[in-house]
This record gives C-alpha cells, structure tokens and sequence, in this order.
C-alpha cells in the first residue's frame, strides 16, 4: 500500500533557503578575509623590514671584512716618533671561486713562504673568506697582485711600524695582527691607541664574488701618547747596556734613567732587546721589561738605603766608628765575610769602601721594626704603581718574621728581592731631599686634532727621610765615587757623582745555597750630587769573569753619564784641587814615573807620562783640572792622547787607554 506523498511546506523551504544564504555569506566573508590578509603580507614583506629576512639577505650578499684601521702614534718626549701605523695589504681567499687549489697553494707556498699544506686546507675549506696572509710586505704585494689570481683578494690595512727598530722595544711592547695591543705601553693604553673605526662591509653577487666594498678612507685613532723617555738617552742607555752585556757576557742586563725631581722616566732598557716589527720571532721572555717585570737581590747598592734609615733614626753619625771584626764574623752558626780584612771602620769609611760587617753593626743601632719601616716606606715589598702592565712588588719579609741573620743578609742586600725601578725610586729619594715620587712613563695624551685631552702632573707618594738625611747621604754616596772609594771607575770628569756600587751572590735553587760562580753585579748613582738631575740605575746579570760592579757596572754608568750631561747641556762644575807635586820619591801607590803636573802661564798645562798607571790613579791624579778624562779598556795605562810633556789647554780631551796587567 503507497504511501501518501506529503508535499514541503513554504515554511520548511524558506528556513533552507535562509542557511544557504548564511553559508554563501560566511564563505564570502572567509574569502575576503584570506584575501585582505593576503594582500597585507605582501604589502607587508615588501615595505616593512623583517629582521629575519635582512639577516638572511646579509648572510648571502653582504661580507663583514675585519680591518686593521691606524692605531694611535706613541711620541719621546721631544715629539720624536717611536710608532707609527703605515698602510698595508693583507691576503684573503674565497675557497669556492679557487679554480685549482693545488696549484694555487704551490704558487702561494713559494712566494710567501707558508706551508703548501696548510695552504691547501684552507683553500679547499667551505669557509667563504679566509685569512691567507696578514700585512704583506712590499715585495710579496706586487708578486701576487700581478697575477690576477682568481679568488684572491687583497685587504686594506694599516701595519703598526717601529722605525728606530729596537730602541725602546720593551717599554712600546707590540701589536697583534687584529690591531690590539699584546705588551707594553701598546697593551697598558691599548683602549687609547686602538681606533674604535667599524668593520668594513662588502656586497657580492650570487657566486659570492665581491663587486663593492666601503672604501672610505680609514679614520684616525682618537688619541696619541707623549711620552717622558728622550730618545737620544734612549739610545745611549741601551748602546752602553749592550756593550756592558756583550763584553762581559751576561745573560741579561737593565738600566734606567729617571729625573729624581718628578718621578719622570727618560729611559729604560733591557738586554738582549727584540725588535717588535717583527715580534713572532721572539721568545716571549725577550719582550719583558726587566727593570718593571723581574727582580733580584740587590747586594750593596742596598747599603745605602739601610744607611738612611740609621741616619734617619739619629743613632748614628757619619763620624762614629765600628770594628769591622778583622774581615770575618759569626752570627750564631753563620759566618759573614768583608772583601778586605777591616778593623775600625768610621760609619763613612764602611759605606766608601761597602764593608758588609760595618753595615750590618750599623744596622743593629735601629730597631727592627723601625728598620723595616723605613724601607716600606721606599716602596720595597710593594709595587711602586708605574703606567706600566707586569710591574711586580718584589720581596721584604716583614721583620717579625726576622732571626738575626736575616737582619745582616738585608743589610748587605740579600734575603730581599727588589726591580731596578724600585732601587731607582729609592736612590731618587736620596738625590732629591727625602721625597718618593711616583715614576710615570706617559706624560700626556692627545686627540686627533692635537688638543692635550690628559697631562700627568708629577704625584707625590710621602716624605720618606728628611732633607738633612738626605744632604748626609748624598756626601756619603760622594765619597763612593773617589779615587779611593768602590765606585771610582763612576767618576765623570768635571762632575761630582754619588753612587754605590753592588755585587751581590745569587741564590741556586738547585743547591739550596748562594752560589761562588754566578753574581748580579749592579751600580747605583746621580750628578751633580749636590743638586742632582738625573739618576741612572744598572745592573749586570751574571757576568762573566771580574764580577765586581765597581768594574762592571760602574763604567758604564760613566759612558752613560758623560753623553747625557751633554745631551742636557749640563755645564761642568769646574771643580778645581791643588797641583799635585811630588817631591823626592814618588809614593809607593804611585807609578815611578809621575813627576808633577806643572801649571803653565793661562794656556794649559803639561800632561804627565801615564803609563803604567791603573784607573784610579790616572783619575786622582788629573781630578780637578778644567780638562775631560776618556778612559778605555781596564787594567794599567799604556798610551795617552797628548803624548807626556805636551800641552793641554783648558777644556781639551786627555785620552788615556788600559789593558790587563801581564
């Protein structure tokens, strides 16, 4: 039986009809929404930056290239240049434009004597810049840039360049291939010297070829440093210190030079040198400092710090007299040793001929903690804080921790560790009134348009001895440098010096025990000693053969300071003695053949025979005439310039030349 068939009615078709259009509606309305943002994200990705993309895109065609830009120039005192930045190429490579790496790297090898190995790895490498070469020199440039080599490219940098070589190569220090400082003034003012210029961005295709790059002119550094060491005192310290090392064949040596008025640094040098144009080739212990860096034990240049602070304390007067013991005395188990076998010995007499049992009993007139005290208040145990990086404080142990014979061996400078800086500082107290001023290399620092931006003013660190102290010291150290005294071979014609010499045994840690072969040898000294204004400092690390620093050192000082008075146009002090006469026979200290030196009329006077005669007695026989003394070699005078008997006027040049005894 069929079912009725029930027709829709309007009601039902007009709600269907009805959510259809809701539908189409909704479609529309999702259509034109995916639309519209469609549109928004393509206007979006083409007028709005996108950090991710950019870095994408600069990862592909841009090309970060590191340069070196000139680092700030380092002047002497007089403005002279010790260095400069000059321009300069290095070598790149894009290992995936190298057609053939094997033959490439062959050519490479041999004309920039590199390792073909390595050469070969980095040019079939998936890097897409590498370093081939850092600061070609000339020669290798034009060879490789007339090849038109495909892959290669050259870099423009600056090269940090020394022009006086190795003069002053420890003080400067040097600079590394990415333009920063590694030692030296180059790494204490590194911040100043190095410009703050951005890399240089380069732009290549989709091989990766460079088609431009930011050739803008490479801006100079912001600062410039003046310095306070002179050049030409420099030279001549370094020249005499090498001389000095060579003869007597050291394993190192070092010397300053330091205006005692101010703390300022005219020189500093260490031996062996190294020539930082071309620092790889050095070992790292040749770019040291030594006066700064590495300490030592002093030996009897000490002496005259312990002398001030007897002085210092008024126990003890310049006149008053000590049993030196005959030249040998026990302090419990140990036993301390004199070079000569001394009875009485004035307070004067033990620093003149640098008894080491006369200081020793002097020193025991001061209480220990007075005495140790004192040379803190020197700067001995602590770092004296020059511009300087590496400076080390050096050794004093504090005196409770003291047995008697470690008062005697820091008496006579052993049993404490100083640097040369410290003892300069220390002698500088002595020339200039009893102040410790705090040594400085950098005077000043400039910007690029010249304008002084820092000035170091001379700092005073404390009164360490009062001027009477220091006035009694500076004649007593005077008397060191006589005919008579250790430091004789010091004497600098027509200047009154003051010095100490110092030669001090060096402990063997292999043995546990101060060695009898090896020997710092050192000497200490300032002129005019009255109104000092320089003060040189020497020592001489285990010379070979005479090891005295009365014969080491002490020339060398001399050599030194006879061309710095003339480089400062120190005028002489005419000092002036009697006329020696002999009458009768001659002393038995004196050659036989030493008449007199007779004076004539106002031209000069006539030149006794010399020959035969040691240093000390040419030196104190011709002391006190208006004339300078050139000594050369040691031993006893066997030729003179003017011959005996003739004529030298007034300010004339007596040159007398020594050769050992046979």
């Amino acid at each position: 039986m069929m079912k009725p068939y029930n027709e829709p009615s309007i009601q039902s078709i007009d709600h269907e009809k009805l959510t259809s259009k809701k539908r189409l509606v909704i479609v529309f309305c999702i259509f034109i929404t995916s639309f519209s943002l469609l549109i928004y994200r393509a206007i979006y990705l083409h007028l709005a930056p996108d950090q991710k993309l950019q870095r994408l895109v600069s990862r592909q065609y841009n090309q970060v290239v590191k340069e070196a830009p000139p680092r700030g120039n380092i002047y002497d005192t007089n403005e002279e240049r010790l260095a400069i930045s000059i321009p300069s190429y290095s070598l790149a490579a894009h290992p995936h434009q190298v057609d053939n790496p094997q033959q490439l790297s062959a050519f490479l090898s041999r004309t920039l004597k590199l390792s073909q190995k390595e050469l070969l790895i980095k040019l079939k490498s998936h890097k897409k810049f590498v370093w081939i070469k850092r600061r070609l020199d000339p020669k290798e440039y034009e060879i490789v840039h007339g090849q038109s080599l495909t892959g290669i490219e050259f870099v423009n940098e600056t090269r940090r360049f020394y022009p006086n070589r190795e003069l002053a190569s420890q003080v400067l220090g040097a600079v590394g291939h990415d333009n920063e400082g590694l030692s030296g003034l180059e790494l204490y003012y590194d911040h100043f010297l190095r410009s703050q210029d951005p890399d240089k961005l380069a732009y290549r295709d989709a091989k990766g070829r460079i088609f431009e790059k930011n050739l803008d002119p490479l801006k100079e550094s912001t600062h410039s440093l003046g310095l306070t060491i002179d050049k030409t005192i420099q030279y001549v310290a370094e020249t005499e210190l090498t001389k000095v090392s060579k003869k007597w064949q050291a394993q190192r040596g070092m010397a300053i030079v330091m205006d005692p008025r101010t703390g300022a640094i005219l020189a500093m040098a260490s031996y062996p040198p190294f020539n930082p144009n071309s620092y790889p080739e050095y070992e790292l212990n040749q770019w040291r400092n030594l006066p700064i860096t590495d300490t030592f034990e002093p030996g009897s240049i000490f002496k005259a710090m312990v002398a001030a602070a007897a002085l210092e304390s008024k126990a003890v007067n310049p006149d008053d007299v000590f049993f030196c013991e005959n030249g040998s005395f026990e302090i419990g188990k140990m036993e301390i040793h004199d070079h000569k076998k001394y009875g009485d010995l004035t307070f004067r007499d033990i620093i003149r001929v640098s008894s080491n049992i006369g200081i020793y009993k002097v020193s025991r007139s001061v209480g220990k903690k007075y005495f140790y005290n004192i040379l803190r208040d020197f700067s001995f145990g602590d770092a004296v804080g020059i511009d300087f990086p590496g400076e080390v404080s050096g050794q004093l142990r504090h005196a409770d921790a003291w047995q008697e014979i470690d008062r005697a061996n820091i008496a006579f400078g052993q049993g404490v560790n100083v640097t040369l800086l410290q003892i300069a500082s220390a002698f500088s107290v002595i020339a200039n009134g009893g102040l410790l001023w705090k040594p400085y290399i950098v005077k000043e620092i400039k910007n690029d348009v010249g304008d002084i931006v820092f000035s170091r003013k001379p700092i005073l660190v404390r009164r360490v001895i009062r001027e009477e102290t220091a006035d009694t010291m500076r004649h007593l150290l005077h008397g060191v440098v006589k005919a008579d005294g250790t430091g004789a071979e010091a004497i600098v014609p027509g200047y009154e010096v003051a010095g100490k010499t110092g030669t001090a045994q060096k402990f063997d840690w292999n043995l546990h025990a101060y060695s009898d072969e090896k020997y710092a040898t050192s000497f200490v000294g300032f002129l005019p000693f009255d109104h000092p204004q320089f003060v040189i400092a020497i020592s001489i690390d285990e010379p070979k053969g005479l090891v005295y620093g009365g014969t080491v050192a002490a020339p060398a000082f001399r050599r030194m300071a006879s061309a710095i008075v003339q480089h400062l146009k120190i005028p002489p002090q005419q000092i002036r003695v009697p006329v020696i006469e002999v009458r009768g026979s001659p002393p038995p200290a004196l050659s036989d053949n030493i008449v007199r030196i007779a004076k004539i009329n106002q031209e000069g006077f006539s030149v006794p025979n010399l020959q035969g005669m040691t240093v000390r007695e040419v030196l104190g026989l011709l002391e006190g005439q208006d004339i300078s003394v050139a000594i050369e070699g040691t031993g006893i005078a066997f030729q003179q310039e003017p011959g005996p008997g003739q004529l030298i006027k007034s300010g004339g040049m007596c040159r007398v030349y020594f050769r050992p005894r046979t």
